[in-house]
């Protein structure tokens, strides 16, 4: 249980971590309301001094030059006539520069919606506050809170007035006109930051659990290694993921899940310190390349995809190694050192999801086993009538061993023909196995099974050196046989084809060894009763000619 051990002992660091995070917003959000009465204190100290132009004088050269927050005034057409220090300071400008400026030139794109909405209020006299977004000299972004009141002048050009409340659009009584806005700010950036963080590392805590839930209520297979790998591929921002599994019996990783737009292959396969995935495997260790098409270690197989930034991560049970878990995005840097942490909590979960679902599925392939050679074995002794039983015994088999086409095969003069099969209609090459004949000295696979007595696995055709093409049979790319022996005699051989390399392992070998001990039994019975057969014809010949010489010899004797 070292996996689930790992995975449980990372999530109570991060809820740790959590709380520290909800501590810093809670303390953030006392913050937040203290810089919210604070631009209300200072706007109202503003109403003040600008009725009175000594004191505003005053206020200028004595408080204005070292106030914290950042103070602007725009005339009617949005257009800045003062900025104070702060303000150039925050935003990488001299004071004389934004003079003159209209505001939408400080303003972010994204946050020239809310600017223009809150412009559309102050006519109106409306005292507003809100966060938006601006932008330095050099195009970075610092988020702002916001406090801007309204300035009224007299139509006639009389002294300026301010609405002494929020809303309080009855001062504007059509004898005034709007003269500009006075607005009072502070940079709340970090704060928002670490208020995003803090959402974001909450979802993915969340979505840490969930997946936990979905672990414990034992979902199928496939559908939980896609909910990890969707999960996981939204929470780092990718545009796809998926996972690559280990197949020991060909050494390689195999691409079986995919999730995203340009999802890569499913059955793609990559050796050992081949592209990211194979170097993750290689080393052992999480990994990441922040531009792929430029990276000297990629794949040559995955040249053309879209994606540049992508993140591996192993999955492990134990020392087990089981596949490598990656998350790609189509931006480049898109990912960093908490992203591949985050990668690897998934990975656990991976882990303990494929453990899980190996002992379920052994323990059910056993049940089906034990059910399946039973029913096998009563076959056998129910007839006597050789094919009905090997037509039994190979729908037993298809129960237990998952391949495609299965076939029975008998010796007979050095050459292996099939006697009985099914599953291959759906290739359209039953006319192929019902002609097919193989010289065992032509097969090696047959001469391996003659000479040990024991069963052959084939996990890819392909790479066979030894492999016998038939044509029509193309598609075959993995083989699992397993001698049927009669005493110390191989008899036949009982086969499984299937379309799909690395089907088969040394447990399907185990299995179909049992099969072809009742298959062989079958065919013992069978020549047991054909000798038998045989021997109560020549004996009933026997006594018919003996009864016919003792019918002529009495004849004989009573014809004297």
């Amino acid at each position: 249980m070292a996996g689930e051990d790992r995975s449980e002992a990372q999530l109570i660091e991060e809820a740790e971590g959590l709380r520290r995070q909800v501590a810093d917003l809670e303390r953030a959000a006392i913050a937040h309301q203290r810089a919210e009465e604070t631009l209300r204190r200072r706007n109202r100290e503003l109403e003040l001094l600008y009725q009175d132009a000594d004191r505003l004088r005053a206020f200028h050269e004595n408080i204005v030059q070292s106030m914290e927050e950042g103070i602007v005034l725009e005339d009617a057409m949005g257009y800045m006539t003062f900025v104070n220090p702060k303000t150039a300071d925050l935003l990488g400008y001299a004071p004389e520069e934004l003079v003159g400026c209209h505001y939408r030139e400080i303003v972010a794109p994204e946050g020239l919606k809310k600017a223009e909405e809150e412009t559309a209020q102050r006519p109106l006299g409306v005292v507003s506050q809100y966060e938006n977004i601006l932008l330095t000299k050099e195009g970075q972004r610092v988020t702002v809170l916001t406090s801007a009141r309204p300035l009224f002048e007299e139509a006639s050009g009389g002294e300026s007035a301010i609405p002494g409340q929020t809303g309080e659009a009855s001062s504007h009584d059509g004898k005034r006109q709007l003269a500009g806005v006075l607005s009072v700010f502070v940079d709340i950036t970090e704060r928002k930051r670490a208020e995003e963080e803090i959402r974001r590392r909450t979802a993915q805590l969340e979505s840490l659990r969930q997946v936990g839930l979905e672990l414990s209520s034992q979902m199928e297979l496939d559908a939980l290694l896609h909910s990890i790998v969707s999960r996981a591929t939204e929470l780092l921002g990718g545009t796809e993921g998926g996972l690559y599994l280990y197949r020991p019996d060909r050494d390689v990783l195999e691409w079986t899940l995919s999730t995203g737009p340009h999802m890569v292959p499913t059955g793609t396969v990559l050796g050992r310190g081949e592209g990211l995935a194979g170097k993750v495997w290689e080393n052992g260790q999480p990994r990441g390349v922040d531009d792929y098409r430029a990276w000297d270690g990629r794949a040559a197989k995955y040249e053309g995809h879209r994606w540049t930034s992508v993140a591996g991560v192993p999955v492990r049970w134990g020392d087990e190694f089981l596949g490598v878990l990656n998350v790609l995005a189509e931006a480049p840097g898109a990912f960093s050192m908490k992203d591949a942490k985050l990668l690897d909590l998934f990975a656990s979960h991976a882990a303990i999801a494929l453990r899980n679902a190996h002992l379920l599925q052994r323990e059910q392939r056993q049940h089906e086993l034990v059910a399946a050679l039973a029913d096998a074995a009563a076959v056998v002794s129910s007839t006597l009538d050789l094919d009905q039983v090997l037509d039994r015994i190979l729908e037993q088999v298809e129960r237990a061993v998952a391949g495609e086409a299965f076939n029975i095969m008998l010796l007979e003069a050095g050459v292996a023909r099939p006697v009985r099969w099914r599953g291959y209609q759906q290739f359209g090459v039953e006319g192929v196995i019902s002609t097919l004949t193989h010289p065992i000295a032509v097969v090696h696979s047959f001469r391996q099974m003659m000479e040990s007595g024991e069963s052959v696995v084939i996990a890819d055709t392909a790479t066979c050196p030894d492999w016998v093409v038939v044509p029509g049979m193309e598609w075959l790319r993995a083989y699992i046989a397993a001698p049927i022996r009669v005493g110390a005699e191989t008899v036949g051989f009982l086969n499984v084809d299937s379309n799909r390399p690395g089907q088969f392992d040394a447990e399907d070998a185990r299995r179909l060894e049992a099969f072809a001990n009742h298959a062989a039994t079958a065919i013992e019975n069978a020549r047991l009763y054909e000798q038998a057969r045989r021997d109560a014809e020549t004996k009933t010949t026997l006594l018919s000619e003996v009864n016919h010489r003792v019918k002529n010899n009495l004849s004989a004797i009573v014809g004297l």
